[in-house]
């Protein structure tokens, strides 16, 4: 308990003719803080100790669990999952048996589901729901993945299903793996990310269109992110070219860019003061790439300008695309996107709409606001700013620690990356985790809207394709010699591991650091 007390005293004296002096007596008073501590509490139970299955007639078998999640945390909890070995697989007790039952190499529906595999699925909303044939299965984790979320203090009870299917070609006894459930409670937001780069002393930038002051994108800490409030929308600038940007903390615990990368690959060099330029000397961002130093200052110099003005269409239709595979570069259509037409109409007809050239108009097309904004295509080695992406392979840079360090995000942000662990380390895939975290991923309804806002813009590989029915974005993960890793999404599915020719043209949105 603090006590905090403030006295007082004050004396007066008045002098009266033919009369006594009198005083006032001074007055107190006194002030106390109490203070309680609620200690945060955190439980899970799960229904069942053991899930038995007998295999018969090589039909998928399922089974529901209740989970009951509750906490007195005021932003709620997360439950993850995963196998509590360094395997996958449901192994034979018998240890001299090497026949097991593995998990699913990808996501699947009971209807695809594969003849000898496991899996689990979480969109079932009740214990006492049927199991369609629509219903997607996904792989058993071997690191901690999210499977349900709350966002206040409380208790749920969530529905975890366990997927089966085996035959008598296996050999006889009982295979078998532990799942672990993790139960964490949600960070309590603190401030906005406003009034986080106000605390900092960052100076706001005045936006040349509107005169309006706006933060800085440059201003974005971890700090700030982590302190943020979840799922609150602001708008920040680019001190590069003043264009703005909606970013959102989202419930993967993550700053996001809300909408697409709009900045032109200048012919002249860009600074580690205002990009994503944080490394040099080593894993190819050398000066044959494009890369000096000055000091504590990094400098990329592109060695290919974007694609000119001319080579886009009126309608947003990209020509001359230049396919080249180690060398950066980039498209702006200057379009505002729609879902509305495709969505409804099951049509890829007017995807784009109107060009709005080089002023990045605050002029919505469709109803999702700015966030709708197609941005630009870049080719993979623009996107990690090298101008030779031909030394990045899949056998230098599979894990995270290996991956380009450098992108064309502002600074204070980076590409997302897909990389995946061989010590079980978690968080891998982003993609995976923002898509997960808002719920199932058997297509792209729970990320196309607010407040994640991807959208479906297509690609560019000799000219624009599949706009207004396919989603890609770029991460900094490369795949092999010729391809890196990216989302790719649509209207019935959701792939956050999809690979993608190095030379082609995808979209970006951008992460704090």
């Amino acid at each position: 308990m603090k006590k905090q007390t403030k006295k007082s005293l004050a004396l007066a004296a008045l002098a009266i003719p033919f009369a006594m002096s009198s005083s006032a007596f001074a007055e107190t008073s006194g002030t106390t803080t109490v203070n309680i501590e609620v200690d945060e509490t955190l439980s899970l139970v799960l229904s069942t100790d053991n899930i038995n299955f007998n295999a018969i007639g090589g039909e998928l078998m399922t089974n529901n669990m209740t989970i009951t999640g509750s906490t007195n945390s005021a932003a709620g909890y997360s439950i993850s999952v995963n196998t509590n070995n360094d395997y996958t697989e449901l192994k034979h007790s018998n240890t001299n048996v090497s026949a097991s039952v593995p998990t699913l190499s990808s996501a699947t529906t009971m209807a695809s589901f594969p003849d000898i595999a496991w899996g689990y699925t979480n969109s079932l909303a009740n214990a006492s729901d049927i199991v369609s044939n629509d219903t997607t299965f996904n792989p058993i984790p071997a690191v901690a993945t999210k499977i349900f979320q709350s966002s206040a203090n409380g208790s749920s009870n969530h529905i975890f299903t366990t997927g089966i299917k085996a035959n008598n070609s296996l050999p006889a006894g009982t295979y078998s793996n532990d799942l672990l459930f993790t139960i964490v409670a949600n960070p309590v937001p603190q401030n906005n990310i406003e009034t986080g780069m106000n605390d900092d002393g960052v100076e706001p930038i005045i936006d040349p269109i509107s005169g309006n002051p706006y933060f800085p994108m440059q201003g974005m800490t971890p700090e700030i992110c982590q302190a943020a409030t979840l799922e609150e929308q602001v708008q920040l600038i680019d001190i590069r070219d003043k264009k703005l940007y909606w970013v959102t903390k989202l419930a993967d615990g993550n700053c996001w860019m809300t909408q697409n990368l709009d900045f032109d690959i200048p012919s002249t060099a860009l600074s580690s003061t205002t990009t994503n330029l944080t490394q040099y000397g080593v894993d190819g961002y050398t000066a044959s790439e494009g890369y000096s130093k000055d000091g504590d200052i990094i400098y990329w110099t592109p060695n290919s300008a974007t694609i000119p003005a001319s080579a886009i269409g009126t309608t947003g239709t990209i020509s001359g695309w230049q396919v080249d595979h180690d060398h950066p570069y980039s498209a702006d259509p200057g379009t505002w996107y729609s879902t509305d037409t495709w969505y409804d109409n099951d049509t890829e007809t007017n995807y784009l709409a109107g060009n709005q050239g080089d002023k990045f108009s605050r002029t919505p097309y469709s109803g999702n606001g700015a966030h709708g904004h197609v941005g630009n295509y870049y080719n993979w080695s623009a996107a990690i700013a090298t101008n030779d992406a031909s030394g990045y392979t899949s056998s230098t840079y599979q894990n995270l620690s290996e991956n380009p360090k450098n992108s064309i995000c502002p600074k204070g942000w980076r590409l997302p990356v897909i990389a995946e662990y061989s010590n079980g380390e978690l968080g891998a895939n982003e993609f995976y985790n923002l898509g997960y975290s808002y719920g199932s991923t058997s297509n792209d309804e729970h990320i196309s809207g607010s407040p994640v806002w991807l959208i479906r813009t297509g690609w560019v590989t000799g000219g624009l394709s599949s706009a207004g029915s396919n989603g890609l974005y770029w991460s900094s993960t490369v795949a092999n010699e010729m391809s890196a890793h990216d989302l790719y999404f649509h209207h019935w599915g959701f792939n956050p591991k999809n690979y993608y020719g190095k030379g082609n043209g995808a979209s970006i949105r951008c992460v704090a650091e």
